[in-house]
């Protein structure tokens, strides 16, 4: 019988689950599991063809704290542990729906990182450690091999602004400003940007991100090289005077370098790429949720599966 949920929560970024094992010592309450005989060959949890046992669990948990009394755990250590349990070996079954085995030199990745949480590879705990880490890198390298994406240039603006309290004083500095005065000079002497003082209200080269959307969309809508006002945010009335504005590239804003075009346009592409392999990452645990849903057994003693917070929680323990 199964006590998994038939519906699975969100995606989610499951790196936090390895080493539940180094912190099941440390979480405290007061639920726990008396077992008067122990069924070491009895399953507890399955998910496919994997299973962990009553002993292994055990074993799990006292090889990762000695202070456990025998025969007895603490239902919330154990739903740590088997909530680790569960995520690598359905992400396994994943992977291998794929083509994909974790291969001998994750293995090494993963004894190195339980060496160096002080871990023995060889403990119960420690193997558990090994093979989530194992798991980790192997998932990574999938995800770095299978993403695929566009490299999108992002938007730039060019632009100067004077920054006023009022509409009205707006409207002023941009009466001014047809009139032929210079807006580093109305900036200087009229914005209240503080940093009008040292840049005369010149914002350089940024990404619109940088902005407020209200001002990103103001200077949108010059239309290309113009003043437009006033512009309304939370810090007052905007005039700006748009020098470019658009996609990244040398044709739209002549006054940036070349190599700064360059170096931005290649962190974009790699801002993309690492967008694109978390897709991908977090596609292949979200279907390991699923089949957790669809394939997974938890004994009605120890909990059940929570498919949005991506844990065994004890009866009676909100997640």
């Amino acid at each position: 019988m199964s006590d998994v949920s038939p519906t699975p929560g969100p995606s989610f970024n499951w790196r936090h689950l390895v080493g539940l094992v180094m912190a099941a010592v440390i979480v405290t309450g007061g639920v726990y599991v008396v077992v008067n005989e122990r069924a070491g060959d009895q399953v507890i949890v399955r998910v496919g063809d994997s299973e962990l046992t009553e002993g292994e669990l055990f074993a799990i948990i006292e090889s990762g704290d000695p202070l456990v009394q025998d025969e007895t755990i603490e239902l919330v250590v154990a739903g740590d542990v088997l909530s680790n349990w569960l995520i690598v070996e359905a992400v396994v079954l994943e992977l291998s729906d794929r083509g994909v085995e974790v291969s001998q030199d994750a293995v090494d990745q993963g004894e190195a990182a339980a060496l160096a949480g002080d871990q023995d590879p060889s403990s119960a705990s420690g193997a558990l450690r090994v093979r989530s880490e194992a798991v980790v890198v192997t998932l990574r390298a999938y995800s770095e091999l299978n993403a695929e994406f566009d490299v999108v240039a992002p938007e730039y603006l060019c632009a100067s602004h004077v920054l006023l309290d009022t509409a009205e004083g707006a409207l002023a500095v941009m009466a001014r400003l047809e009139e032929g005065e210079d807006i580093g000079d109305l900036g200087a002497e009229l914005s209240i940007d503080p940093s009008a003082v040292d840049n005369r209200g010149d914002l350089g080269c940024n990404p619109t991100a940088r902005f407020v959307e209200p001002f990103s969309a103001g200077a949108r809508s010059a239309g290309g090289p113009g003043v437009v006002g006033p512009v309304q945010t939370d810090f007052g009335f905007h005039v700006i005077d748009v020098r470019s504005v658009g996609p990244l590239s040398a044709e739209t804003h002549p006054e940036m370098s070349v190599e700064t075009i360059e170096a931005e346009l290649e962190l974009a592409g790699a801002d993309g790429l690492a967008a694109a392999r978390t897709e991908v990452f977090n596609q292949i645990v979200t279907n390991a949720q699923l089949r957790l849903v669809d394939d997974g057994y938890i004994d009605a003693r120890y909990g059940t599966w929570d498919p949005g917070a991506g844990i065994v929680l004890p009866d009676g323990v909100v997640g």
